[in-house]
């Protein structure tokens, strides 16, 4: 006999507890996909709330569920372009031993991520108006901006600073 939905045991709870999170997962997900995108190609005053679910195919019920609101969606979306330009970075650095071909290894993967479109409309473009002078410092304190201003006192002596 199979467990149904009455089995008294409770043995289907994780796995249905399991399931939920994957779809809340998979919603959060889709949410940024789409939203990174639509920032990326439009900007952030020109992408609505409604494009976004609807790309999503969620509810706006469901938007909300996992952001408080537009700002709190760009937030992770601007989270979610750094880490990606910050892996890119570190793996080119990863590449190189000697300090100077390191260096130069990631300042030039840096000048390539901020070529990319979603970067430049997202982090350079949007993000000082969008997050406020203050969470874009803490941002910048943590981002590929830093990780550049760490390869450049790599090879510099610190008096040059």
């Amino acid at each position: 006999m199979s467990s149904q939905a009455g089995d008294p045991t409770g043995s289907r709870g994780p796995d249905v507890a399991s399931r939920r999170q994957e779809f809340s997962a998979s919603t959060r997900r889709a949410l940024v996909d789409v939203a990174e995108e639509l920032f990326a190609e439009q900007g952030y005053a020109a992408t609505s709330l409604e494009q976004v679910v609807s790309g999503a195919r969620v509810t706006k019920g469901a938007l909300y569920h996992h952001f408080s609101g537009k700002q709190a969606l760009f937030d992770a979306v601007f989270g979610r372009v750094e880490a990606t330009a910050g892996q890119a970075i570190q793996a080119a650095l990863d590449r190189q031993s000697d300090p100077w071909e390191k260096a130069d290894a990631g300042v030039r993967a840096f000048l390539e991520v901020v070529q990319r479109p979603d970067y430049r409309r997202v982090v350079v473009q949007d993000g000082p108006s969008v997050l406020g002078y203050e969470r874009f410092r803490e941002q910048e304190e943590r981002s590929t901006f830093a990780t550049v201003v760490e390869i450049v006192r790599m090879v510099l002596p610190t008096q040059a600073w």
